[in-house]
């Protein structure tokens, strides 16, 4: 199915914000449920903030980069192109991490950190593409 540039950054903000806010929503749940409330609440201060300077200043360059190769795109071209090759392994790898984390049996309290960084990350950079959306006519 060959889609527009405008559907690659629909789809592309669409993935990451679902995968951002599930990721961010377990993660702060098990941060919630695993420490007491005082401590939650300060781990998920540093969950935000921590996830707001790795969605600013790394996962943006990479939808950057995502974004330029879609506008380099002819007008119509196959959905499974919305990421490049290194993008698509970034993905598999983040999930082959999450699924260690669980095999190595890494407390959910703790695993939640993790997944709340991710989550606000992916969530913050999502703007770049749905800023990029709405540049398309």
């Amino acid at each position: 199915m060959h889609i527009s540039r405008k559907q690659h950054f629909i789809d592309a903000a669409l993935l990451w914000t679902i995968t951002g806010s599930a990721l961010g929503f377990f993660g702060m749940k098990w941060v919630v449920l695993g420490f007491p409330q005082k401590w939650a609440l300060i781990w998920i201060g540093v969950c935000i903030a921590v996830g707001f300077l790795k969605g600013h200043f790394a996962i943006a360059r990479s939808a950057d980069r995502a974004i330029q190769r879609i506008q380099n795109f002819p007008e119509r071209t196959p959905f499974f192109k919305v990421f490049g090759k290194g993008q698509w392994i970034l993905v598999t790898a983040m999930m082959g991490l999450g699924m260690i984390l669980r095999v190595l049996h890494v407390d959910k309290s703790y695993r939640g950190i993790v997944l709340s960084i991710v989550g606000v990350a992916l969530l913050w950079a999502s703007r770049e593409f749905w800023k990029a959306a709405c540049k398309q006519s």
